[in-house]
């Protein structure tokens, strides 16, 4: 198994809720978080997916869990541990940028700051992190004033960097419902500068569905 995966199955709980974490071979806890269970209904079996993301673990055997908390004193109950084995993969570092209010609290539009992530390694890195990009904002990030303008969705056409220069089409979604010349200049920033970290980039050019650059996300 290779990280980050997805774990599914089913739980009966209270309110739905229920704890996981994921233990290495020598017991530390590496991931951990909160899922909910699509029950139907109070009593029920309900559904779950947690995606499963954690720091590297020591060794490749490693346990996953599954258990809820006592509504009395809080203590576990109702655990669930499956053996795993964790493929190590080569990972690099790479860099988002998104707009940020608490950095930025005047709020200029102008500015986007970067977040760390980490993604398998790929000889395809600008169009890997470009992905990444599109996601959005993880939990960690929101919780530290992270937030992405660009539209769920996006889909990559084409991305090409030649002589210093990326070229990135993209599909409609980029642009549906967008308005303002304030979101307009963050989606355009956060483009941007994600991908002018690689000193391949020196400049970025724009376009959605083969449309250019100065007939696309207008205010």
């Amino acid at each position: 198994m290779s990280f980050p995966f997805k774990a599914y199955g089913k739980a009966r709980v209270f309110e739905s809720q229920f704890s996981w974490r994921l233990k290495d071979s020598n017991g530390k806890v590496v991931g951990q978080g909160q899922a909910m269970a699509n029950s139907p209904d109070v009593g029920k079996y309900g559904p779950f997916q947690i995606e499963v993301e954690f720091a590297e673990t020591n060794g490749s055997k490693a346990t996953f869990e599954v258990f809820d908390s006592s509504a009395k004193d809080g203590s576990e109950q109702d655990l669930v541990s499956v053996p795993i084995n964790i493929e190590q993969t080569a990972s690099l570092g790479i860099k988002l940028f998104f707009a940020n209010d608490r950095l930025d609290p005047e709020v200029t539009c102008d500015k986007v700051f970067s977040a760390d992530r980490t993604i398998p390694k790929t000889k395809s890195v600008a169009m890997a992190t470009l992905v990444e990009l599109l996601k959005g904002t993880n939990a960690d990030e929101e919780g530290r004033g992270f937030r992405t303008t660009i539209n769920p969705g996006v889909k990559i056409n084409k991305l090409t960097i030649v002589d210093g220069v990326a070229k990135v089409d993209f599909d409609q979604a980029l642009q549906d419902k967008v308005g303002g010349s304030c979101r307009v200049n963050f989606i355009r920033r956060q483009i941007e500068e994600t991908l002018k970290q690689f000193p391949a980039v020196q400049s970025v050019v724009i376009s959605i569905d083969g449309k250019p650059n100065d007939e696309i996300l207008q205010p």
